[in-house]
């Protein structure tokens, strides 16, 4: 299976598509095929290293980098 996935935070630069396992559903789940999907405002904001939490509060700022 095929995900787009990011390891650090930043612009949709660190989108890497990736090979990962097909999830092996357990008793009482149910695996479904995506075939398309939407982003969302908060995903982004998170991909950039935004908190969600903070941002209803008005602090938007990136974490600083060490």
């Amino acid at each position: 299976m095929r995900a787009f996935r990011y390891h650090e935070h930043g612009t949709s630069d660190v989108l890497k598509l990736e090979r990962i396992p097909v999830p092996e559903p357990k008793k009482d789940d149910v695996l479904v095929r995506v075939s398309a999907v939407g982003v969302r405002p908060v995903e982004w904001k998170q991909r950039r290293g935004m908190n969600p939490t903070l941002l209803e509060t008005g602090v938007d700022a990136p974490p600083a980098q060490s």
